[in-house]
């Protein structure tokens, strides 16, 4: 049984799927995940189009830098304009200095031209931690 045919096939399947959101435009999000105003560093924005709104497309997560600011313009990803279900995962450390991570759900909705204003203000500390 020879290998090329299955990198053929990872091939042809790894095309198809980056052509998926081809026929859409790019347009640019971009924002900053924060927390009583100081940056978040190293978050997950996870973009989500939603379908109970009509809005249909491919899923993108972006990366916040250390100043909490992320963009997709730095990955060249396509985000569905219209309603979008986006989750936030931050980092926390747990009281024996342990890293975990919290989801924040959000709903956005992103215009055709883009957004590069967002801000995902993540709570302190979750009703349970108070």
């Amino acid at each position: 049984m020879s290998v090329r045919p299955r990198v053929s096939t990872w091939l042809i399947m790894a095309v198809a799927a980056g052509a998926a959101g081809c026929n859409k435009p790019r347009i640019t999000v971009a924002g900053r995940v924060v927390s009583g105003g100081m940056p978040v560093a190293h978050a997950t924005i996870r973009f989500t189009p939603d379908l109970d709104k009509g809005n249909d497309g491919p899923s993108v997560a972006l990366r916040a830098d250390d100043s909490g600011a992320f963009t997709s313009d730095r990955d060249r990803l396509v985000i569905t304009a219209g309603e979008n279900l986006v989750v936030v995962t931050v980092p926390v450390t747990g009281p024996q200095g342990d890293v975990g991570y919290r989801d924040h759900k959000f709903r956005t909705d992103i215009p055709a031209g883009g957004i590069i204003n967002l801000i995902y203000d993540i709570p302190a500390k979750t009703p349970r931690e108070k």
